[in-house]
């Protein structure tokens, strides 16, 4: 039950793809999110082991972020984007950082499922707290 940011915006390469909607410029909030999920009885049961989890990743996150470019290189051993693309998102950067689920964080996850559902992305709408656990 964690939140996992990542910055994402979807840029023109070769391929001919179109940009749908770039987040901070498109947009004034992200719909873009990652998450780790777990069971809820999971998360109310074993919350300190959850945060002793997340404070891990996060200290190992920290070096990725320190070394984006160098960092990238290797996910990209497996990823095969184009070199364009690779040298486009390199020059962007980006920082990830994980942070539990706060008040702050569910009312930003319902705007963007919000958002999602009035264009049809999403089919149905989603209560984002009742189903998010605070930790």
């Amino acid at each position: 039950m964690v939140h996992l940011g990542r910055p994402w915006r979807q840029v023109k390469y070769e391929t001919n793809a179109n940009v749908i909607f770039d987040e901070g410029k498109d947009l004034d909030f992200r719909v873009d999110f990652g998450s780790y999920v777990v069971r809820k009885a999971y998360a109310e049961k074993e919350a300190d082991t959850i945060r002793t989890v997340i404070a891990a990743y996060q200290e190992q996150q920290e070096g990725q972020n320190a070394n984006f470019a160098e960092s990238y290189e290797i996910i990209n051993k497996v990823a095969q984007y184009p070199r364009p693309v690779v040298d486009g998102i390199v020059a962007r950067g980006s920082e990830t950082k994980l942070s539990l689920i706060d008040d702050q964080w569910i009312q930003t996850v319902q705007t963007a499922a919000a958002w999602l559902v009035e264009r049809d992305i999403i089919t149905d709408k989603i209560d984002i707290a009742k189903s998010a656990v605070k930790l």
